[in-house]
């Protein structure tokens, strides 16, 4: 077996500092934090909701209203105060019954008209 040739070693060398440099980055940067709640509002009522996300579960949209018991809770932003659903649920929204979306203004933009106050506090999930 030959001895390792210089241009060997170098890049040897270079990997090694290559994966220090890495971890380093990996290892060090600050956490993301993770939202611990969601705004939903209720496309049939316009009704804003506040709902605590589960712990070790998933979600699903539309999410059922309890007070209802129908699939009509999609998540909002507020965005210089107007509100819209993202545009990864619109898709969703565009396939709910008609009569069950009442307040999306324009499925394109996602924008709604929502009921005036704070999101009220549920439990979704």
């Amino acid at each position: 077996m030959n001895k390792a040739k210089p241009w060997q070693l170098v890049v040897v060398v270079l990997g090694f500092l290559a994966l220090g440099v890495s971890l380093y980055f990996a290892l060090t940067k600050e956490t993301v934090q993770l939202a611990d709640s969601v705004t939903l509002v209720d496309v049939e009522t316009g009704q804003l909701y506040k709902a605590p996300f589960p712990s070790r579960r998933s979600v699903v949209y539309p999410a059922i209203n309890p007070s209802t018991k129908a699939e009509t809770l999609m998540p909002v932003d507020q965005v210089e105060g107007k509100w819209f659903i993202g545009e990864l649920f619109r898709a969703q929204v565009a396939m709910m019954p008609k009569d069950k979306v009442k307040v999306v203004e324009n499925l394109k933009s996602g924008e709604v008209k929502v009921l005036p106050g704070e999101p009220k506090s549920i439990d979704v999930w």
